[in-house]
């Protein structure tokens, strides 16, 4: 387990910019970091490389809850507007963080000529009446 490093009060207040107020923005969240025009983002972001990724790694891991939400809810209300989108997104955050979908196989074998599904047979009253044919004879 690799230690983590002591950021500076620049550092901090940077990544919890991007993170927060600034939505992803470099140039933004170091504007609101306190950093100097002068400094190059490139050289914050390269400094800052393994904890902009753990950032975004938690950022998606706070967001799983709401899109297992979301997926659930598809099953309610699959009609509802953006309903394919959002469940792309869903399903995109959740494959990031590890929550996968079952792998066991789900493929319909279907004889060739198709397959014709009947209704269940409804039970008729003369269903245990014996046929005339029969070679028993009914009981008195």
């Amino acid at each position: 387990m690799s230690k983590k490093r002591e950021l500076t009060d620049l550092q901090r207040a940077f990544i919890a910019h991007l993170i927060g107020e600034a939505k992803g923005d470099f140039l933004l969240a170091k504007r609101m970091a306190g950093y100097s025009e002068a400094t190059p983002t490139s050289e914050i972001v390269a400094s800052l490389r393994d904890e902009i990724i753990d950032a975004a790694k938690d950022i998606l891991a706070m967001s799983a809850p709401r899109a297992a939400i979301e997926v659930a809810l598809q099953v309610v209300d699959p009609s509802k507007p953006g309903a394919s989108l959002s469940m792309r997104a869903a399903t995109e955050i959740l494959d990031r963080v590890g929550v996968v979908k079952s792998t066991g196989d789900m493929t319909l074998k279907i004889p060739e000529g198709g397959l014709v599904i009947l209704p269940a047979k409804q039970v008729s009253p003369y269903d245990n009446v014996p046929k005339a044919d029969d070679s028993t004879e009914p009981q008195t």
